[in-house]
């Protein structure tokens, strides 16, 4: 076996963060246009047993991607979670970038509720967490995405150094 036989493969993979994303998908005590007010705690028992999907538009035909964490905290349902970054989730990465869609929604059944004697609106206490989609017009106007991550070139990697050093260490090898 030849120096040259003894040399392994270089194999390069770039790990990114690109179309990760953060918001909230419902905020609690707050009435939404469905005449509905989540309560804090109404979806810790289902979140113990698993993630809702993520969908388009309230469509179970169209996952769009993953969660990667999905929490309450003091203001509501905090999730963080990757796009797909093909078919309808590059879509949605896209219209994500440009600002024209930013909008989250729940798709819960509920389980426990009660009325608000004064206006008549549901308050859910407890609901199993079904999906969370993102969409157009969200049934609460502040359950939004506030941020989606880029492409690597926006987070500042120098990718002609990085082929400098990988080139660098390649000739090193072969000529051990």
């Amino acid at each position: 076996m030849t120096k040259r036989e003894m040399i392994s493969p270089l194999e390069v993979k770039f790990c990114s963060d690109e179309g990760s994303f953060v918001g909230y998908g419902s905020l609690f005590n707050q009435l939404d246009r469905d005449g509905d007010t989540i309560e804090k705690g109404c979806f810790l028992q289902s979140l113990s047993k698993r993630h809702p999907a993520f969908l388009w538009q309230h469509c179970h035909r169209e996952p769009i991607g993953i969660f990667t964490s999905i929490e309450e905290d003091a203001r509501g349902l905090l999730v963080k979670g990757k796009l797909c970054l093909t078919g309808r989730g590059k879509e949605a990465y896209d219209l994500l970038k440009l600002g024209a869609l930013n909008g989250l929604s729940i798709g819960f059944r509920a389980r426990e509720t009660s009325k608000n004697t004064k206006t008549g609106h549901r308050i859910i206490h407890k609901a199993d967490l079904l999906e969370i989609s993102l969409v157009t017009f969200p049934a609460l106007e502040e359950a939004r995405i506030h941020h989606v991550k880029t492409a690597h070139v926006e987070q500042g990697i120098n990718y002609q150094s990085l082929i400098s050093h990988i080139e660098t260490r390649t000739k090193s090898l072969s000529h051990q």
